[in-house]
């Protein structure tokens, strides 16, 4: 197009549109150099070891482009590629170190700390950690099941740093809730609705807690009294022509009678 053949206000109106174009091509290039530096960092540049085999990892699907807890099976160095079965799936896959991310252990597991729990169902559920040892033993706040996990299966959640109250035979008030003289109004006012809602979960646990022993005290005498009997269906046949089927002890006859000692034979002996 020739320049002397357009009009200024057009001539303007191009340039405008040329800057429009440059600005929308260099966003567009930024756009593309950040989603492949968002890109290499998703995935994992970790080199795995013999030594990774038999820990759990998180690995991507590229089925559905998503990551799944998995089981590292067996890791080949010399390709550079781990075989992993994803949890809960029981789906074999080889894949890239590229696509695996060991799952890192807590660095400090107490008695009573409320975490999530990688199952072999592949999920995370909410735990509280009742023993730490060589391993991990937690029990489940929905089920109450208990499970002896690895390390690698344990992760912090949101209420870790809570200490628990279910054990707790006293209520403790922490520092941060008691009332000061000095308080105003509108403080001494949150501290006891704090205080309040403190208070309520602690019942709770404290009850759930009480409700708990029941169940597990009424299963060991349960256990313990069901030991040395024997089960018997009653449609059982019976072990005589004139017993009845369906009829508890039928045909076995009468039990044999109890000889009663009155009071006074009794003491008459010592006479």
């Amino acid at each position: 197009i020739q320049g002397d053949s357009l009009s200024p206000e057009r001539l303007k109106e191009l340039s405008q549109l040329k800057d429009d174009l440059h600005k929308a091509i260099q966003y567009h290039q930024d756009l593309l150099k950040v989603s492949n530096e968002r890109l290499q960092s998703y995935f994992s540049s970790f080199k795995l070891t013999k030594s990774d085999e038999g820990r759990k990892c998180n690995a991507y699907a590229q089925e559905d482009k998503n990551w799944y807890p998995a089981h590292i099976n067996r890791v080949n160095s010399e390709n550079n590629t781990a075989e992993v079965t994803f949890l809960g799936y029981k789906t074999t896959r080889v894949l890239p170190f590229s696509y695996t991310q060991v799952l890192v252990p807590p660095e400090e597991l107490y008695e009573g700390q409320y975490v999530d729990a990688l199952l072999e169902d592949g999920k995370w559920h909410p735990s509280t950690v009742e023993l730490v040892k060589d391993s991990v033993t937690v029990r489940l706040s929905r089920w109450g099941h208990q499970h002896t996990l690895p390390f690698d299966c344990i992760r912090l959640n949101s209420d870790s740093k809570k200490r628990p109250l279910v054990e707790r035979d006293v209520l403790e008030i922490p520092e941060s809730m008691k009332i000061l003289p000095n308080d105003p109004e509108n403080v001494r006012n949150k501290k006891k609705r704090k205080l309040k809602a403190l208070k309520k979960d602690w019942k709770q646990r404290q009850m759930q807690k009480e409700s708990q022993e029941y169940v597990s005290h009424w299963k060991a005498f349960k256990q313990k009294n069901l030991k040395g009997l024997k089960k018997q269906s009653q449609f059982k046949s019976p072990e005589t022509i004139e017993g009845k089927i369906g009829v508890s002890n039928s045909g076995k006859g009468p039990s044999a009678p109890v000889k009663r000692v009155k009071y006074t034979d009794y003491f008459n002996q010592f006479a």
